[in-house]
């Protein structure tokens, strides 16, 4: 069982990215974030403070992995030489896939997320194929 698993599509309020770590007793993953901020005004200061833990068993996170919500973080993985311009072809594909399935994902949306889906799509396929040909 890992230590910490990764978001990797959102659900829940927690966004790609968060990572949750597995307790001690290895029974469940958390994630805990917290923000304060204090707002200074003429009538005086405004305190601001948020904490929050989100916990799941080990066995749901096996689900939201297999799910694909969550990937298990492999630090070894990491450590190894990875080309940039491999990691720009399986971001390529990646994107012209989610392009391709947009009419079946946005079915049920409104045709505005539709349209800024595709248009940021568009525009990071654009970005990367202009990166890609800066290969010698």
């Amino acid at each position: 069982m890992m230590k910490e698993l990764k978001v990797i599509e959102p659900f829940f309020n927690l966004e790609i990215g968060d990572k949750l770590t597995l307790t001690e007793d290895g029974k469940s993953y958390v994630f805990t974030d917290s923000d304060s901020s204090v707002d200074k005004t003429e009538s005086g200061d405004s305190k601001f403070s948020f904490s929050a833990t989100f916990k799941i068993d080990s066995v749901y996170a096996q689900e939201l992995i297999k799910s694909g919500y969550l990937e298990e973080v492999d630090y070894k993985k990491n450590d190894t030489f990875r080309n940039v311009f491999d990691e720009i072809d399986i971001m390529l594909n990646r994107y012209n896939e989610e392009l391709d399935n947009l009419d079946r994902d946005f079915d049920d949306k409104p045709a505005c997320l539709k349209v800024e889906k595709g248009t940021v799509l568009k525009n990071l396929i654009k970005a990367l194929s202009h990166l890609r040909e800066l290969k010698k």
